[in-house]
């Protein structure tokens, strides 16, 4: 009973983190280039139970099996979904989406932070007034030599991610390439690795940008079974609560 009490409560403290995980996705449907998170549980191991026909202490019979019991499950991994969003034709400048062009790979721009390179998928970036182009916290968009400056908005970039100002190759973005499990989130729609990344293998568009590839429909599906299964463990630890006091109770009276 006590047991039963403990796994039920446990499942609906692990239910919660599965809420504001589906929560946070679902507050990020339009923030462009967010890639949706997702919750991995997995079962802790099973306990075997055995039947013992006298006292376990004195008894020398073997004792019988009688099966196995579920300890509940546990919060295994929280990983994002790489998948691409949809791409929206913004018309602006400075604004760059990248393309995935090799499976398993997703490609990020690379910006430099106060705490080091980070790489993002939000290819909404601006020009500050030293002509640096910069993302919208105000870090520095990296190019191959450097942070890349330009003299204005009069530039493009082909799809290598070569940008050309009247007609002189003036910069590159610096792209590169992870696996998913290589890189993990740190705020801010940026990334961080402790990897050496890979060349890019993408496709560069000028005046497109990345929409956040979270489905609203799935995910407020998600959000009701996540709901129901945290309301289930509820109803179960007020059972074995009730059944406990009963017994308490009645116990008590004899």
């Amino acid at each position: 009973m006590i047991r039963g009490l403990y796994i039920s409560a446990f499942g609906m403290q692990k239910g919660i983190e599965r809420v504001d995980v589906i929560s946070n996705n679902i507050a990020n449907i339009d923030t462009r280039g967010f890639k949706r998170d997702k919750a991995v549980f997995r079962s802790f191991p099973s306990m075997e139970l055995y039947r013992y026909e006298g006292q376990p202490q004195v008894s020398t019979e073997f004792p019988s099996y009688v099966g196995t019991i579920s300890l509940g499950v546990n919060l295994d991994r929280i990983y994002f979904d790489s998948s691409e969003g949809m791409l929206e034709d913004t018309k602006d400048p400075l604004n760059f989406a990248l393309t995935d062009e090799e499976p398993g790979l997703i490609n990020f721009f690379t910006i430099i932070t106060p705490q080091g390179l980070r790489y993002t998928r939000d290819g909404s970036f601006f020009l500050n007034s030293e002509g640096f182009l910069v993302t919208k916290e105000g870090y520095n968009v990296m190019g191959e030599n450097g942070p890349i400056k330009l003299e204005n908005k009069d530039f493009t970039v082909n799809e290598k991610g070569e940008i050309f100002q009247e007609g002189e190759r003036k910069d590159a973005f610096n792209i590169v390439s992870f696996q998913p499990n290589e890189v993990e989130k740190v705020g801010e729609g940026l990334y961080s690795s402790p990897l050496q990344p890979r060349p890019q293998n993408a496709k560069v568009l000028q005046g497109f940008v990345e929409k956040s590839n979270v489905n609203p429909v799935y995910e407020m599906v998600e959000l009701i079974n996540a709901f129901r299964a945290y309301e289930a463990s509820q109803r179960a630890v007020k059972a074995m609560d009730d059944t406990l006091g009963l017994a308490v109770n009645e116990l008590g009276k004899i």
